[in-house]
């Protein structure tokens, strides 16, 4: 091969590749503003998850509002139930008063404290202390006319019949006669050892 056709292949050759590194070049300097329809595209596909999202969303939301509901309705009927058992209460309020009215000694009075509770007062009559003969008699089971008039005390859960001042009885205090308290089972209490222990 000659010089004049090793130049000349050298030159075609050169073109050659000028001629596909233009044509790169042009498509590269083309592709780096996208079409109109890559811009579309994406703000269609932006605006499905912007809509997908929101969607999700509402259910959230749709989903905490009917909880607040189901919870506003379970206020709504326990304050009914409330009113109701308030309702109840002052009517057994009133019931207990009119009995205590019918059964009642004459005087006695009728009140109900601030917080609906009705104060439950005993009376203090004299205890009759026994001798030591009657406490005998009553131990060995020989009742006497003035047993019935002896008054004990005794609680509302224990087994034991006590006198007025007796440090047992800080919690209630329910009276009876020595003769009532033996019959129902109680004892005599160890501390205060009443009539008949």
């Amino acid at each position: 091969m000659s010089k004049t056709a090793a130049y000349a292949l050298t030159a075609l050759l050169a073109a050659f590749v000028g001629l596909i590194l233009g044509l790169l070049l042009n498509r590269n300097l083309t592709t780096t503003e996208p079409p109109a329809d890559d811009l579309n595209a994406a703000l269609l596909q932006f605006q499905e998850t912007a809509d997908i999202a929101a969607r999700h969303q509402d259910q959230k939301l749709q989903t905490a509002l009917d909880k607040f509901n189901r919870a506003d309705q379970s206020i709504q009927n326990l304050t009914d139930q409330v009113a109701a058992l308030s309702q109840q209460n002052q009517n057994l309020i009133q019931q207990l008063l009119q009995l205590r009215a019918e059964f009642a000694e004459p005087n006695t009075p009728q009140t109900v404290l601030a917080d609906n509770r009705i104060p439950v007062t005993f009376e203090s009559k004299p205890v009759v202390s026994p001798t030591t003969a009657e406490t005998k008699q009553v131990n060995t089971g020989q009742l006497n006319k003035n047993i019935d008039e002896i008054i004990v005390f005794v609680t509302k859960t224990g087994k034991k019949y006590h006198r007025p001042d007796c440090p047992s009885l800080t919690h209630s205090k329910i009276r009876l006669t020595l003769t009532e308290a033996i019959a129902r089972g109680y004892t005599p209490c160890t501390r205060c050892k009443p009539p008949g222990s």
